[in-house]
């Protein structure tokens, strides 16, 4: 297809030994080098877009004006203002102001011609809000000769540095796994769903898991909100897509993800509709890899630009008919205004890129890649750029670069400190509340292959990144493409493994670095996801009464009801047609397939029952499924079974009494005592709300009387715990609360 970025065949995901030919001086160019004509007052503006004497302008380009105050709306009109074209000629535009009365908006009121110089002068007459005029103003640009619109028709494997498709075709439509091993009711129709597998669960955070997996060589699009079981809250299959990635919560609540067939980022509300959407401006094609919404509404967004260049000037044998990728990144105001652009043309050498993936010499060449824009704490931007194995901090006011960082990049201005390895062509920078950097490391092109989670503690002073943390998995994953490492406010991260073509696609690790949970895909060969996610999540769709029910203890043979109540928060019908339970304790003796009208609700019961001695923890999901989409909220449900002590001996006085803990709750530890008739095999363990033991205080013959045992729960957690005693045929469970 034209316009490819990456050809397949150059696309490595193993490698034995470093490519880089750091050692190199390569051959740069610099698309503003040099100014084509006279200029006026530039250096008294923070930030002129586009860049004084820069090449390659995109003939839809606004101009954006900024000299760091807030101006005065009354006189935007004010002072005249001229583009022409050395081949379009004169021409006028409109002034708008950015949303935050700072940057002066000129929309051109036709395109410029491909390959002219434009010239650009504004007159005095505009003010601050200070009273003070913006000083005369003239500088000139070069358009493009190559439209990076229409020649941005490119597949998402391209874009995102993915292989072909093995040969052998995806299997997908199997109903997912549920817990005990059978299929989940009502979802086994939907053919397209991805099956999800829980492949390891051990004490996982709050928070829901948002992925978007897709087949390799397929182009279907899927959405997933999934619960720590695995079992989806929100589902949605979007058909020839070619992909849905980067699915998220944004600080504003909304979710957003890339659609690859309208090149559009959308964003929905807590019912999933669609209530806005997300391009790149300035004529320019939108690119997947990153959307980040800020608190004051603006976007951050990316696009790859395109271009002919004669590569043969650049660098020994390159090609001179060559195309080469160029970055584009921009800040949308909340009117969709561009107002801040930056391009690699301007900034980056072609030359930089250290990568075999960039083909220097090929037929296009990708020199940037970059797959990650991060709003950093001071108000500047940090960006990840794959090819050139470099994180890149960017004045957000004034374009310039302030510094990069990259152990295998060209142009390192740091010194690493604990980790020799350095990263490669990594993806997904981000910023810690502490001031840390944390990215995942893919690893592409190193010795030894695999990927990893890292964090640095940054001295931007000093120029020192110090590695303080890394996750590698266990065995070694390698995933040559995508991927993300997320931290979460429980001190944890969440790992997605990107393109690797085997399980785990998503590690949840604890702060000492154990594992909380790993989720893979049935069809781990062919199924990747861009980056992994774990947000708190409820829809408002419809809800339900609780978020929890505890039928405290129940006797076996006995039950203990409960409702529930489900109501439509929508403004159109909701049908719920699927009510599923995770644990086979709790079940709906009543629950019928019901459609409710806006405002409309039911109440369901829910029946705890179950001869297995001891806590049952599981969960509701409420869900309303239908083709193509499943959405559900989830209740989680808790109980302890338990016995009627009867006598070992004879009935009376002389029964097996279990007290439980004194004091309880309790903080550093507890005295559980019991009483036993005569001498029993005694087996005292202390049970966490999910039934799995944690700790076993007796399990052998003790003598007849009054007997305590200690606990002292030194490394586990505040919380709910239970003591199950079993003596003989009798078993006993007490409700333990722990409170340090």
């Amino acid at each position: 297809m034209e316009g490819s970025i990456v050809r397949p065949e150059a696309l490595v995901l193993v490698g034995a030994t470093a490519l880089f030919a750091l050692g190199a001086a390569p051959t740069t160019m610099r698309a503003s080098a040099s100014t084509t004509g006279p200029t006026l007052g530039v250096a008294q503006y923070r930030y002129l877009s586009p860049v004084p004497g820069s090449q390659r302008v995109s003939p839809w380009n606004n101009i954006a004006i900024r000299l760091g105050g807030a101006l005065d709306p009354a006189t935007l009109n004010a002072g005249a203002l001229t583009l022409v074209g050395s081949a379009s000629g004169s021409q006028g535009g409109l002034r708008v102001l950015s949303d935050d009365g700072t940057t002066l908006i000129v929309l051109p009121e036709r395109p410029f011609t491909l390959g002219e110089t434009v010239a650009v002068r504004l007159d005095p007459g505009i003010r601050t809000m200070r009273g003070e005029s913006l000083p005369a103003l003239a500088f000139q640009f070069s358009v493009a000769t190559s439209d990076s619109k229409a020649r941005s028709a490119m597949r998402l494997e391209e874009i995102v540095g993915a292989p072909a498709a093995p040969s052998a075709q995806a299997t997908i439509g199997h109903p997912p796994t549920a817990p005990g091993g059978g299929a989940a009711p009502c979802i086994g129709f939907l053919s397209q769903y991805p099956d999800p597998v829980v492949l390891a669960s051990n004490d996982p955070g709050p928070g829901c898991l948002f992925v978007s997996p897709f087949a390799l060589g397929k182009p279907d699009g899927h959405l997933l909100i999934l619960g720590n079981d695995g079992q989806p809250l929100f589902y949605r299959y979007l058909e020839a897509a070619n992909g849905a990635l980067d699915f998220k919560r944004q600080p504003n609540g909304l979710l957003t993800y890339f659609q690859g067939n309208t090149s559009t980022f959308y964003a929905l509300d807590s019912s999933y509709a669609v209530v806005d959407s997300f391009t790149t401006g300035n004529g320019y094609f939108t690119d997947l890899h990153d959307l980040q919404i800020l608190p004051n509404g603006h976007a951050l967004m990316m696009s790859y630009d395109p271009q002919p260049v004669d590569m043969s000037v650049v660098v020994p044998g390159g090609d001179p008919n060559a195309t080469v990728v160029g970055l584009v990144l921009q800040e949308l105001d909340i009117d969709k205004n561009v107002v801040f652009q930056w391009r690699s043309w301007d900034h980056f050498a072609i030359a930089d890129a250290t990568s075999p993936l960039a083909t220097l010499t090929g037929a296009t060449v990708d020199y940037v890649h970059g797959n990650a824009v991060e709003l950093d704490q001071d108000g500047n931007w940090l960006l990840s750029s794959r090819h050139l194995s470099e994180i890149t901090k960017i004045d957000r006011q004034t374009g310039e670069i302030l510094w990069r960082l990259g152990l295998h990049a060209l142009n390192n201005q740091f010194t690493f400190v604990g980790d020799e390895r350095g990263f490669s062509h990594q993806h997904d920078i981000r910023r810690l509340p502490n001031g840390h950097i944390t990215l995942f490391d893919n690893g592409n092109f190193l010795d030894p292959v695999y990927s990893r989670g890292l964090e640095y503690d940054l001295d931007e002073v000093n120029k020192v990144a110090t590695l303080v943390w890394e996750h590698r998995n266990s065995p070694d994953v390698y995933s040559g493409f995508m991927g993300d490492a997320q931290r979460l406010e429980n001190g944890g991260t969440l790992i997605g493994w990107g393109g690797t073509l085997a399980n785990p696609k998503v590690t949840d690790v604890h702060a000492d670095g154990s594992t909380a949970l790993e989720l893979g895909f049935e069809d781990a060969a062919h199924m990747v996801s861009y980056r992994a996610f774990r947000f708190p999540w409820r829809t408002n769709r419809f809800v339900t009464s609780v978020d929890s029910l505890d039928f405290g203890e129940v006797e076996t043979g006995g039950a203990a009801t409960r409702p529930v109540t489900i109501r439509n928060t929508s403004s159109a019908d909701v049908t719920i047609n699927c009510f599923v339970t995770t644990d086979s304790a709790f079940i709906l003796p009543d629950a019928q397939i019901v459609t409710l009208g806006p405002g409309d609700g039911v109440v369901i019961q829910v029946t705890f029952q179950s001869a297995d001695l001891g806590p049952h923890a599981g969960n509701l999901y409420v869900r309303q499924v239908r083709p193509g989409e499943i959405v559900a909220r989830c209740v989680a449900l808790r109980g302890v079974t338990t016995t009627t002590i009867t006598a070992v001996g004879e009935p009376g006085p002389h029964d097996i009494r279990f007290d439980g803990g004194r004091p309880n709750p309790f903080g550093s530890s507890t005295a559980i005592g019991f009483a036993l008739p005569r001498p029993e095999h005694v087996r005292l363990d202390i049970l966490d709300v999910h039934g799995r033991s944690v700790a076993t205080l007796a399990d052998g013959i003790r003598p007849a009387g009054e007997q305590i045992l200690r606990w002292a729960p030194r490394d586990l957690p505040n919380g709910v715990y239970f003591a199950l005693l079993r003596a003989g045929e009798v078993a006993r469970t007490r409700k333990l609360v722990h409170m340090r």
